[in-house]
């Protein structure tokens, strides 16, 4: 049997998919999907896109798959290692293991984490994101990194459903930070953030997969460069420190400390 070709790596995660209708794909819910919703909401969801060595269930893993197109749609791994387990979210792991939010996340919980993919981190590079993850990657601003994840994770267990039915849910975000929660029709927002696919099961909660990367308002961008001298302190003190006043020159009074005549002759 032919087997398909992934138009998505969103397609390797197991969950609802939320979006307009004409990029979308409705099926009829099966038995796994209906596990997945905790509500009685249909949402829009993609055909899985299967690769390997056949095609069957879905949710069935199958051997000779490395780009892991499909796996076992059951709450037996965490946040973290269902993250893990699928390449679209590379970017967010490797940044939860830089700032050891990884530990946070598998040890407690439940929490609702709304999980940017690659593509959502590498916009931030481009010039209409203010560039703002690059000064985030140093090492001296991985405290500042590391609120701008947690800022993604709020306690409990937030459905697709619960948003939907509500209409509106405000919460604070583990960073301390407020953020608001939206659904209306199909569509749900995270902030200023899209949910592209909804109600990923785990063992301590549930990820929303996001179009973009959340920025709390607190954020203070951190430099990107040494920090500039102020111009009275530096430029107009560079120039004058070594002025001789009329009776310093005459010998009247003593040379200020530091003094070097040698240092005049740049400004001349």
């Amino acid at each position: 049997m032919k087997a398909f070709v992934p138009t998505s790596g969103l397609a390797t995660v197991s969950g609802s998919t939320v979006g307009s209708r004409d990029n979308l794909t409705a099926l009829r819910p099966t038995a796994a999907t209906q596990t997945v919703r905790r509500s009685s909401v249909r949402m829009s969801t993609i055909t899985y896109p299967y690769t390997g060595s056949g095609y069957g269930a879905a949710g069935v893993p199958y051997g000779g798959d490395p780009v892991g197109q499909s796996f076992r749609e059951s709450k037996t791994a965490d946040i973290v290692q269902t993250a893990a387990s699928v390449p679209v979210f590379s970017t967010l792991v490797s940044l939860l293991r830089e700032t050891g939010l990884d530990y946070e996340l598998a040890k407690g919980g439940p929490f609702t984490v709304f999980a940017p993919t690659d593509t959502a981190f590498a916009s931030l590079l481009e010039p209409h994101g203010f560039k703002i993850l690059a000064p985030l990657l140093r090492p001296e601003n991985r405290g500042e990194l590391k609120k701008v994840l947690a800022h993604h994770v709020i306690a409990g267990d937030v459905s697709s459903g619960a948003i939907l039915a509500n209409g509106k849910m405000d919460f604070v975000t583990t960073a301390g930070c407020p953020i608001s929660l939206m659904g209306y029709g199909k569509r749900i927002s995270a902030g200023s953030a899209a949910v592209v696919k909804a109600d990923i099961p785990c063992t301590n909660g549930v990820i929303h997969v996001i179009s973009s990367v959340l920025v709390p308002m607190s954020y203070e961008k951190p430099p990107t460069g040494p920090p500039k001298k102020n111009f009275f302190n530096s430029t107009v003190l560079d120039l004058y420190k070594n002025r001789l006043t009329p009776r310093q020159a005459l010998g009247i009074d003593p040379l200020p400390e530091g003094y070097d005549s040698a240092a005049l002759s740049k400004f001349e």
